[in-house]
């Protein structure tokens, strides 16, 4: 589920972005491209070729039913997702989504460039995720990552974006039921990777202090070039076509992110969905 769901503003274009990203290009590996479905973005394919030939890695999330092929000549990594078998994925995504995900994916396996699977579990499919991992499996797929839904608020209240609601004991003891029964199933992991080991504490919140962020350095640029925290404290550090973008990445965010640790004044930096080990 996208955090950029229902998010209104205007769209930088690559060639902006490029230039104000030239002080970065030399520092980072890899530009992972996710959310307001990129396939829709004109220039997608130029960014992707750019990015490559300055020897970036560039990978892309979409949810797979627009179908620009060529997309997957020139990217190193095709994610997606599923949320069930057809009659769930399509209840949950609109008649017709399943078929072109699928046929997404099988296109993306055909050419080498397959990533990850993911599949939000929710009280709408949680009984049919082992029926679709086993059915993804079967279609080729190496790697599957099963995460529980984070429901969002909606901008304007409290931190914009913070994750709410709590689970229902049901849905707990279900979700715990399927981690025991897949978390042993070559390519399955899990979002935390700790929810396979300790999934409770995920579930009440509890600090996990042998854990880390694996992404919390990352620089995240939202579609109008503005700069934010991560999916979950969508806090603005400015834009990067109007101030010097390591400035606000080494600076201003590095310096509230440690704050945001040393006084844990949020505690889902505790157990985030990109926790990785030490």
């Amino acid at each position: 589920m996208c955090y950029l769901r229902g998010l209104e503003t205007e769209e930088i274009q690559w060639d902006e972005l490029k230039n104000a990203l030239k002080p970065v290009f030399k520092r980072i590996k890899g530009f992972y491209i996710v959310g307001a479905e990129p396939f829709l973005y004109k220039d997608l394919y130029q960014m992707i070729y750019d990015l490559k030939s300055m020897g970036i890695k560039a990978g892309i999330q979409s949810n797979g039913t627009i179908h620009r092929f060529e997309i997957l000549d020139v990217v190193d990594r095709f994610d997606t997702s599923i949320d069930g078998p057809e009659e769930i994925h399509d209840r949950i995504r609109g008649d017709g989504s399943y078929k072109k995900t699928m046929t997404m994916i099988e296109k993306a396996i055909e050419k080498g460039k397959m990533g990850i699977v993911s599949i939000t579990v929710m009280e709408e499919n949680i009984f049919f995720v082992e029926e679709t991992i086993f059915k993804l499996i079967d279609s080729g797929v190496k790697r599957m990552d099963i995460s529980p839904v984070v429901r969002w608020n909606r901008p304007g209240e409290l931190i914009p974006l913070m994750p709410i609601g709590s689970y229902s004991q049901e849905f707990i003891q279900d979700f715990l039921g399927l981690v025991n029964r897949l978390k042993d199933i070559p390519g399955v992991t899990f979002s935390p990777d700790w929810l396979s080991v300790m999934p409770e504490r995920f579930f009440n919140a509890e600090k996990v202090e042998d854990f880390y962020c694996g992404h919390f350095n990352a620089l995240r640029i939202q579609p109008d070039g503005s700069v934010v925290h991560c999916q979950h404290i969508r806090k603005v550090f400015g834009n990067v076509l109007k101030e010097d973008v390591l400035r606000l990445w080494y600076v201003q965010m590095r310096s509230f992110r440690e704050e945001l640790l040393k006084r844990n004044l949020y505690r889902f930096c505790r157990r985030c969905c990109r926790s990785e080990w030490l």
